[in-house]
């Protein structure tokens, strides 16, 4: 769930429009190199964009990798009421 509460969408690198996770994930069976990570952001309820300083982080592990990732997002928020 996003900030306003609406259900998190799927998206991916430089897309504006939400990829299909299912089809991602096809893509990607059997790749025994698969890396799943959780960012969690600890003022991340701060954060005015989230996909773009998830957008930044990946970048950097590229350039740290010296490759190019395939990759795919979801951007979860709870709810201030919640916590």
């Amino acid at each position: 769930m996003t900030k306003d509460s609406a259900k998190g969408q799927v998206y991916s690198a430089g897309r504006e429009v939400d990829e299909d996770g299912r089809a991602f994930l096809e893509r990607r069976r059997g790749d025994r190199r698969q890396f799943r990570f959780i960012v969690s952001a600890e003022d991340g309820g701060e954060l005015s964009d989230l996909r773009t300083t998830n957008s930044d982080l990946m970048q950097q592990m590229e350039t740290d990798l010296v490759t190019k990732l395939d990759r795919i997002a979801v951007d979860h928020a709870t709810p201030v009421d919640t916590c």
